[in-house]
């Protein structure tokens, strides 16, 4: 009789030990991760979670997973991140989480031309629920066409940082020019839009989509829409009680973005709702660390605010040498800063 004797080195007796064991647990489905759907303060998202095995979340996933939190708390997290996080994401207390663009929920499209070629993007199904972006594009018209144009040509080449996003006008014809785009919007229903947009409308590689709100400060905030909704205007406040209709969103400073902003040196345009003055008290490094040498920002509201308001923006703008421009003219904005336009384009002083 033969005897067949198997001699195994140390080293080659742990590898084969680690691989059954991977083999095992991997089949189980300890080791890669699935999704589940909970119901947040402001809709219905997808989130990644653990893998559970009789409805018990494995404690070894759930340990690496507060690991890389911890690692995106305390050190700025690395573009390759975006891949994980892909399209579509929000930041939370601890972390950035992606989204599930959910692309069950049949949106109203629309196809409208401008000076960069046709330009698809969804909309709401009525005027009623928005009375600006949805109400002129339902009559065939871009809202704020020219000044759209006019903006996306003068910053021609640069990326985009479009916080008040909406459903994406301006996000959505910069990546038209092939820039990258990050657009931040607190509205669910305006940013599934967007995200939805970008990804049946080819522009995935390109446009990131951010589910928050945008203040001085970081935490939960509520916002609560005006009656009637003419321009989808919406007021950040701390207290829960609130007559109008409301939801509850986490805020961030703009200089969080430097955690994920792939690049340095950016235009950013800035619409929310006479909210400028608190978004710009929160961009300290992001001007420091940055080049921003173009700014286009709604200046109607945040003019009249005694508060964080155009005085606020002024004396920021001026000490990061930024000089206010007419947008649509290219004239130097002198004088009373409640005499100025519209909206105002502020240009990095040489």
């Amino acid at each position: 009789m033969t005897t067949c004797r198997f001699r195994f080195s140390a080293p080659t007796a742990i590898a084969t030990i680690v691989l059954f064991t991977l083999l095992f647990f991997g089949y189980r489905g300890y080791i890669y991760p699935s999704q589940a759907t909970y119901k947040t303060p402001d809709n219905l998202k997808t989130i990644m979670v653990a893998p559970s095995v009789n409805g018990h979340i494995n404690a070894e996933f759930e340990m690496k997973r507060k690991l890389k939190e911890m690692n995106f708390a305390d050190d700025k997290t690395k573009p390759a991140e975006l891949e994980r996080m892909g399209t579509f994401f929000t930041r939370r207390a601890s972390d950035w989480s992606p989204m599930t663009c959910d692309r069950s929920q049949k949106l109203r499209k629309l196809t409208l031309p401008t000076g960069f070629g046709n330009l698809s993007f969804y909309v709401y199904d009525s005027a009623n629920a928005d009375r600006s972006v949805t109400a002129f594009a339902l009559q065939g018209h871009i809202f704020e066409k020219d000044e759209i144009e006019k903006f996306i040509k003068v910053s021609s080449g640069l990326p985009l940082i479009d916080i008040g996003a909406n459903v994406g006008l301006v996000s959505l014809q910069a990546a038209m020019q092939g820039r990258q785009v990050f657009s931040v919007e607190p509205i669910y229903d305006n940013a599934i839009r967007l995200c939805r947009s970008a990804l049946d409308f080819g522009h995935a590689h390109l446009v990131h989509v951010i589910n928050n709100a945008v203040s001085s400060f970081e935490g939960n905030v509520t916002l609560a829409m005006d009656a009637p909704k003419y321009h989808t205007r919406f007021e950040v406040v701390r207290s829960k009680g609130w007559g109008h209709e409301a939801t509850v969103v986490y805020a961030i400073v703009l200089d969080r973005l430097l955690d994920i902003l792939p690049f340095r040196r950016a235009a950013l345009k800035i619409d929310v709702e006479s909210h400028e003055g608190h978004v710009i008290s929160g961009a300290q490094r992001l001007f420091q660390e940055m080049d921003i040498p173009l700014v286009w920002m709604e200046w109607e509201h945040v003019k009249k605010r005694k508060e964080y308001g155009g005085q606020t923006v002024l004396d920021f703008m001026q000490k990061n040498k930024m000089a206010p421009y007419d947008l649509m003219s290219g004239k130097l904005l002198t004088g009373d800063f409640m005499k100025w336009p519209f909206g105002v384009l502020w240009r990095k002083e040489e």
